[in-house]
């Protein structure tokens, strides 16, 4: 504010220009979530506190007008919190190295069910979940990148030692191809697992099952964070995956299966359960 006018004399002394505010603090950056996966908003960062305003200058004493005080400086905003998290990513991993003894050794990931698959199905509704990477834990299939069609997601194989070794041996030779946050574990023989069922088991977050109808667990559906699983399998000495998943910390989800539709949960173990799916890939309304 301009200093009153100063009393007739010689010239004053031009008042004191008025001390700039500090600068605002700025506010933390928001926290982040999954870039891939449908993870939690950043949370926003909170606007700097603005700086108070200078004084007014000191009027001049007999002559001109006091200079007048600069005004505090704003304080600066806070950067915005980043949506979705950088660091979260996916992979998956695929079983399909069991023996198949009560199919008669057959070979089961390659049985076709509704025109594709099984292990097909399964890897496509992996990569369609968000996996940006799928181990399949198995023999080499040279046929299944052109089964899939144009997929840009990285595909690998490898083999638990002895073949046959058992699921505990299968996840950890996978768990050493992987480099991404979180995994999904995954059986190579469910004909009627889709992404939607995958998301809906992403959205509750790593450390989550499925579960059949009866609220079973189906630990070959499920997700986790790697870390973890490679905690759990160091320090695990036998073959049950029952026996390693079973103590972690998750949650059991029930996901949607619409009516009319067959059970995401159906494995192919036994000729039975081979009809079975057969049916309901036949059952009208179904491509």
């Amino acid at each position: 504010m301009a200093g009153p006018a100063g009393a007739a004399g010689p010239a004053g002394v031009a008042g004191l220009a008025g001390v700039a505010g500090p600068a605002g603090v700025a506010g933390p950056a928001g926290v982040t979530r999954s870039s891939k996966v449908a993870g939690l908003a950043g949370v926003t960062g909170s606007a700097g506190v603005a700086g108070p305003a200078g004084a007014t200058g000191v009027a001049g004493v007999a002559g001109p007008a006091g200079v007048a005080g600069l005004a505090g400086v704003a304080g600066v905003a806070g950067p915005a919190g980043v949506a979705g998290e950088l660091e979260w990513s996916l992979a998956a991993i695929v079983l399909a190295g069991g023996r198949a003894r009560r199919l008669g050794g057959a070979d089961k990931p390659a049985l076709r069910i509704g025109g594709r698959s099984l292990v097909a199905t399964v890897v496509r509704a992996a990569t369609a979940a968000g996996a940006g990477r799928v181990v399949v834990v198995g023999e080499d299939r040279p046929g299944l990148a052109a089964e899939l069609g144009v997929h840009p997601v990285k595909i690998d194989f490898t083999r638990e030692q002895p073949p046959g070794a058992g699921p505990v041996a299968a996840l950890d030779v996978g768990l050493r191809l992987v480099t991404e946050h979180s995994v999904l574990l995954l059986a190579a023989d469910l004909p009627f697992l889709t992404a939607d069922q995958l998301r809906e088991l992403l959205a509750v977050g790593a450390g989550a099952v499925l579960v059949d109808d009866h609220g079973e667990p189906q630990w070959l559906s499920s997700c986790w964070p790697a870390d973890l699983l490679r905690t759990a399998v160091a320090g695990y000495g036998g073959s049950s995956l029952r026996g390693v998943l079973g103590p972690l910390p998750h949650a059991r989800v029930k996901a949607t299966t619409a009516v009319g539709q067959p059970p995401y949960w159906l494995d192919c173990d036994t000729p039975a359960d081979v009809e079975t799916a057969r049916r309901w890939a036949r059952a009208p309304g179904r491509s």
